[in-house]
């Protein structure tokens, strides 16, 4: 396999620097900025905040980190952490609060004990600030106590609430049971018995408040007598407006909480006006409008990677605005993918997926591609935000078997 010029494998960083491992001289690193904190699942499987000075290098179910650029949200839910506060309103059990270890390796998570009622038990909080009439997203971190069945509910603002997202969930078996409703159920495993969970919906009716929460559930069944001893640990939860899926952790207290957007600056690179191949491989995110990777002469010439809020990719590439200038269509759901990109100026331009060859076209006046950027060709503008596992370029026209070894899942 042919050597890159420039690669990036996300591993180091420094204060406001995302560091690339080719060149080695440094004068592909990016700059980075994000005007708060945020946080990220470290190399020992544990969540730490991290500064405004670092990006998000996530370790979350991986022997190696991922960058992730994420957009700018707010967790609306108070006391994220805390569900003996009066945020929480409970419903036949009683809550002990700092019961067990969390997911950040700290005494603080809490435990919700169902009482010997025959009747339904939950903790539950209504939230104001919603937003609704947007897609939102609710989520929250639970680990089995003696029960491993949980209810997640996000409803319209009073309780019992009609839901507009609810999953019925089985720690034990990692599977749904009953109906889910809403348009969207996801988990993923932190590690020591703890996933998060997340629901969302598209709303349609306009409200200021929701409704959020969490019941215990026994063999699959709402209404049961608890003992008064097993129960669920909870912690970390999480309600983000207009947000297709939940974000990384953001930590509440007595008010809300918001992260700002990540701020990647575009890199120049060696001037190549003959041929070249770039490989992307990346998952992207369903954001609230359009987020773009881009390589080109900060002009007309230009390969453009544009993920669309349905999750369509197009890559649009060319001198444009005359021809001929490509666009292809590919459908990426939200899901690790890899891409690459080769052309040769007034020879072809070709796309490789995940080890196939999609499409091959032209490339007619492509040339001058020296300026990468997670962003858009032209300016700050519809940044990319997603997981990046690896981004390079390489200034030689890689063959066929080089490209599907190098595209393979």
């Amino acid at each position: 396999m042919k050597k890159p010029y420039f690669a990036l494998v996300p591993s180091g960083y420094a204060f406001y620097k995302l560091f690339s491992i080719l060149p080695t001289n440094g004068d592909a690193d990016f700059d980075f900025y994000r005007s708060t904190g945020s946080s990220r699942v470290a190399e020992n499987g544990l969540i730490k905040s991290i500064s405004s000075a670092h990006p998000t290098l996530d370790w979350l179910n991986s022997s190696c980190p991922r960058l992730k650029i994420e957009e700018s949200r707010t967790n609306l839910q108070r006391y994220s952490e805390d569900f003996t506060q009066f945020q929480w309103a409970t419903g036949n059990l009683s809550v002990i609060g700092n019961d067990t270890i969390d997911p950040k390796g700290v005494e603080n998570a809490d435990k919700i004990i169902p009482n010997t009622n025959n009747t339904y038990h939950y903790v539950e909080s209504i939230t104001s600030g919603s937003g609704y009439g947007v897609t939102t997203t609710y989520s929250v971190f639970v680990k089995k106590g003696g029960f491993s069945q949980v209810e997640l509910r996000l409803a319209y603002y009073s309780s019992p609430g009609t839901p507009i997202a609810q999953v019925k969930f089985d720690l034990d078996t990692l599977q749904t049971f009953g109906t889910t409703i809403g348009t969207a159920f996801e988990y993923q495993d932190y590690g020591n018995g703890w996933y998060r969970l997340q629901i969302n919906a598209s709303v349609s009716l306009g409200a200021s408040s929701a409704m959020l929460r969490v019941a215990v559930l026994d063999n699959q069944s709402q209404i049961f007598q608890g003992n008064e001893v097993d129960g669920l640990f909870v912690w970390g939860a999480q309600l983000e407006s207009y947000a297709a899926k939940a974000s990384s952790y953001i930590p509440t207290y007595s008010l809300t909480s918001s992260r700002a957007v990540d701020q990647i600056s575009p890199i120049t690179l060696m001037n190549n006006d003959a041929k070249g191949t770039i490989f992307l491989d990346l998952k992207a995110e369903n954001v609230n409008g359009l987020s773009t990777i881009s390589l080109s002469d900060y002009a007309n010439n230009r390969i453009v990677f544009s993920f669309q809020s349905d999750s369509r990719l197009s890559v649009q590439a060319g001198n444009a605005p005359s021809p001929p200038f490509f666009t292809y269509q590919y459908i990426h759901n939200q899901q690790r993918f890899k891409i690459a990109v080769k052309w040769e100026r007034y020879g072809n331009l070709e796309i490789y997926i995940n080890g196939v060859n999609v499409a091959v076209t032209s490339a007619g006046n492509l040339n001058n591609l020296n300026t990468f950027w997670f962003g858009s060709y032209s300016g700050a503008t519809n940044p990319f935000q997603g997981d990046v596992y690896q981004s390079s370029i390489y200034n030689e026209y890689l063959t066929n078997s080089e490209l599907i070894e190098l595209t393979k899942l």
